[in-house]
């Protein structure tokens, strides 16, 4: 991914960036639960919630979860959690029909038990190298339409924001000062127009762009979101929701399950896809060095060798999930490696990958 200027959403600086965003905090969750509960019912209720939590979040699969684990199959919980703390919490919930004082509770899971669980019941693990997304947001009610954005924020897109950092995606949203307003209209936003979206993305240089509008329809929202990825494909994605949170939550889901099935893979216990793959521009041990701490934070690689090295040239051998494209993929989010296009002549063209190191 190119070197890229990123504005953090709802917040007003700027921050140059070289690779695909390294969330954190994948495998930490907080929940809030009423502080009546004994700590024996607060930890036991806690540990399995945000389990929950992190499996949706490591997996990008929030659908697979919801639907294939089962509360009795998070028993176990307590035995995965590395660390926890109780927090005092000046929010309130809701218990038994009434709004009452709550605590909150800090949970980090260790990384092997959540990946094995995962493993076990043939569900993608998702590594913490992911895409960051531009999203444009115009909500039209009655007969006005507005641009949500950094200088002129809407309590939707503040909701949509809070909801990005619990399921594990990098949204942001655009400044909308002058510049912007002048590359795009709310009405242009609304008629999902490529050309004049893709123009006034061009600044920001994220790895995707998501186009977002809601028409509000008596008690329903229609939402429809369109996601444009670097190789002009677009993915439309459409649904109803009720309320502000509905619509949050159901779009960072939808959001998750796309780039899930995208840039992640199911990791078999037993088999591996096995590559080559050579890797030109190696004429020092630093830069050797820093391609195997890449290929190291690659959450596809299970483990790679180094079978020749001649000159600047390598060639690796790559036990990895997923097949060669969604490999490629992944390789395509960062500016590390240059990929080359080889023709049938080249003595390398029957490597499927062939690559230039860039540099970090």
């Amino acid at each position: 991914m190119k070197n890229r200027i990123l504005i953090l959403i709802l917040c007003v600086f700027w921050v140059p960036v070289g690779l695909a965003d390294d969330v954190p905090g994948l495998y930490r969750s907080e929940i809030v639960l009423p502080s009546s509960l004994s700590e024996s019912q607060l930890l036991r209720a806690a540990f399995k919630q945000t389990a929950k939590n992190v499996l949706q979040k490591v997996s990008g699969r929030p659908d697979l979860i919801n639907s294939t684990v089962k509360d009795s199959d998070l028993n176990d919980a307590a035995s995965w959690v590395a660390q926890h703390s109780i927090l005092s919490s000046e929010e309130l919930v809701s218990f038994k029909g009434e709004q009452v004082e709550a605590k909150k509770v800090v949970v980090t899971f260790f990384e092997q038990s959540i990946n094995l669980f995962l493993i076990e019941r043939n569900i993608a693990i998702w590594g913490s190298n992911r895409p960051s997304i531009l999203m444009w947001l115009v909500e039209e009610n009655g007969q006005f339409r507005s641009l949500s954005g950094v200088n002129t924020p809407s309590s939707l897109l503040a909701t949509i924001a809070h909801q990005s950092t619990m399921s594990g995606l990098s949204i942001y949203a655009p400044i909308l000062d002058d510049i912007d307003r002048a590359a795009i209209s709310a009405s242009e936003l609304w008629g999902f127009f490529e050309d004049e979206i893709s123009k006034a993305s061009e600044r920001y240089q994220t790895d995707l762009i998501g186009a977002v509008r809601v028409s509000e329809q008596g008690e329903r929202f229609m939402v429809d979101i369109r996601v444009y990825f670097p190789s002009a494909e677009i993915v439309p994605l459409t649904f109803i929701a009720s309320n502000e949170r509905e619509i949050a939550i159901t779009a960072n889901d939808l959001l998750s399950q796309l780039l899930s099935e995208r840039y992640a893979a199911v990791r078999s216990s037993s088999e591996e896809f096995s590559i080559k793959m050579r890797l030109g521009g190696l004429d020092s041990y630093s830069k050797l060095q820093n391609i195997q701490d890449y290929l190291d934070s690659i959450t596809l690689i299970r483990a790679w060798n180094l079978s020749s090295l001649n000159e600047s040239e390598g060639i690796f051998t790559i036990q990895a999930d997923g097949g060669v494209k969604k490999l490629k993929d992944v390789i395509a989010l960062d500016s590390i490696l240059r990929e080359n296009q080889l023709n049938a002549l080249d003595p390398s063209a029957n490597i499927p990958l062939s690559y230039e190191y860039n540099g970090r």
